[in-house]
């Protein structure tokens, strides 16, 4: 197996395939921004929130409050790991041999043969999101018996947003071929040009002190 996966990844494939390069393939770790620590400390008290009760949370969650007492009332789960081989089979994030696509869940609850699957977002929803999603429900499809998977992103800046409904039965193989398809296109890819379109956010660019000067030659 060539890379292994996770939404993050594909991500930067399709915005750079240089940043995807510094990150996968030379394995330059990312220094992260005060934006994207804040997003791990509020992901850390949602985790928190979920597992024992809603007293503590700031007001970032406010405009999710009630969605994360359903999530409660409903016994959910948080921060639940949704890797898998190749196969299409369970693993764990840290099975470094056999894991294919890397997932995490950061809500997941539900009754019966029917699952609410939720990404929690710091910061706004966008339209990129209901691609990552349709990932996070295969990858359930993968460890759940269930016939049917709601998606929902949390943002703490617009509230609850629907995303999808997926069944096994209509689109649990397409969504495998599309992401199967996608791995392969990662996979065959042999030159990792930059986007300097792409510079702006980057944690690899030089202003955000990377090793990438974006459109210029580094060296």
């Amino acid at each position: 197996m060539k890379y292994q996966m996770s939404y993050s990844r594909f991500e930067a494939f399709d915005a750079c395939r240089f940043r995807f390069k510094l990150s996968v393939i030379d394995k330059i770790k990312q220094k992260p921004s005060f934006i994207m620590q804040k997003g791990i400390d509020l992901h850390q008290k949602l985790e928190y929130a979920i597992k024992g009760g809603v007293a503590s949370l700031p007001d970032e969650f406010k405009m999710i409050l009630p969605a994360i007492e359903v999530a409660i009332e409903q016994e959910a789960e948080a921060e639940v790991d949704l890797s898998i081989t190749k196969r299409f089979e369970p693993t764990t994030f840290n099975d470094w041999n056999g894991v294919w696509i890397r997932g995490r869940a950061d809500v997941i609850y539900g009754v019966g043969k029917s699952l609410v699957i939720v990404d929690y977002k710091s910061g706004n929803y966008y339209d990129k999101h209901i691609d990552q999603m349709a990932m996070m429900a295969m990858l359930a499809f993968c460890h759940y018996d269930t016939n049917r998977i709601d998606t929902q992103v949390w943002s703490g800046k617009v509230g609850v947003v629907s995303t999808g409904s997926y069944t096994r039965r209509k689109d649990f193989i397409k969504l495998k071929n599309k992401w199967l398809a996608k791995y392969n296109e990662v996979a065959r890819a042999k030159k990792f040009d930059k986007n300097p379109q792409a510079c702006k956010y980057c944690p690899y660019h030089v202003s955000n002190d990377g090793p990438c000067k974006g459109g210029e030659d580094d060296g």
